[in-house]
């Protein structure tokens, strides 16, 4: 039987699961980017370990960083060979409350267009200022796996 592990309000995720959660701002992910900045390359932050799912927020917060088109195609690329290799499904979840408060005529691609498994969250709290309100929904494609 799987174990659960409380990550925190009321979440659980199955032990025997890896999710990759990669903030920006912490300091073994600056570490790696450090390490291959003028490469023009992507972190693999699974390294190596069978994920499962991977979670994005693009535009990010608090940084505000919007993935792309090419940072997409290269993130989706590495997810479908890693996919390919270990022979399980990786999904990527893309958290999108932020897509309409990108400015200067920055336009947030739409990750689906570049990934199947991807699922997509989005909430209204921020787009309609409602903090603390929790109205939005998941997009899943059909080309979902599973």
């Amino acid at each position: 039987m799987a174990r659960l592990i409380n990550i925190g309000f009321g979440n659980v995720v199955n032990s025997q699961k890896i999710v990759a959660v990669v903030s920006p701002d912490a300091a073994p992910v600056k570490r790696m980017v450090q390490s291959i900045k003028g490469t023009r390359s992507l972190i693999d932050a699974t390294q190596g370990r069978k994920t499962k799912a991977v979670i994005v927020n693009t535009p990010n917060n608090p940084t505000g960083v919007v993935y792309s088109e090419e940072t997409i195609r290269k993130m989706a690329a590495i997810l479908e060979k890693k996919t390919e290799e270990d022979g399980i499904s990786i999904y990527l979840i893309s958290d999108e409350p932020y897509r309409e408060l990108a400015y200067d005529g920055v336009k947030v691609p739409y990750l689906t267009k570049y990934y199947d498994n991807t699922i997509v969250g989005y909430s209204f709290s921020k787009s309609l200022s409602l903090p603390g309100e929790r109205i939005g929904y998941l997009v899943m494609p059909d080309a979902l796996d599973g």
